[in-house]
């Protein structure tokens, strides 16, 4: 790739190359026989740094204390408080019923991956005589994802 972008690309292109000139060069085959360049890359990769979060009882309990803070300023919050037994709840689940009930899901783990590959590979194949010259090119690009597919 070359950028021209004085006087010389208005005087090769004229008024078109008053702004200036991207000149892209592609790869060509050259004489001799054929020559194969094969390439292969994988990738690892992880989330680098989840947010910390707060488990389904923690965050009734840290939601109630928020209310009473609040209640300075809008004595009705009172019924936005939820009793600590109902919060129990969360905490103390037993039976299937009462985990499906009071769920506590960790939805990172439920969301995201831990991690995900990548791939990337490419073969490229030139060659020629003075007559003919060639030049191919094939890549395969698999992008992994970290995040969970579930089928509904």
């Amino acid at each position: 790739v070359s950028v021209l972008k004085d006087a010389s690309a208005t005087a090769v292109y004229g008024v078109k190359g008053a702004n200036g000139v991207i000149l892209v060069t592609t790869k060509r085959g050259s004489d001799g026989s054929a020559k194969i360049d094969v390439g292969f890359n994988a990738t690892l990769k992880a989330p680098s740094k989840l947010p910390n979060k707060l488990d389904s009882y923690d965050a009734l309990l840290a939601r109630n204390r928020a209310i009473e803070h609040e209640l300075a300023l809008t004595p009705d919050s009172w019924a936005y408080i939820r009793p600590q037994a109902f919060i129990n709840n969360y905490r103390n689940q037993t039976t299937i019923e009462q985990r499906e009930r009071y769920p506590n899901v960790d939805w990172q783990d439920a969301l995201f991956k831990k991690t995900a590959m990548s791939y990337n590979a490419n073969i490229n194949v030139s060659g020629g005589t003075k007559v003919v010259k060639y030049f191919a090119s094939a890549d395969f690009v698999h992008e992994g994802d970290l995040f969970r597919v579930y089928d509904n």
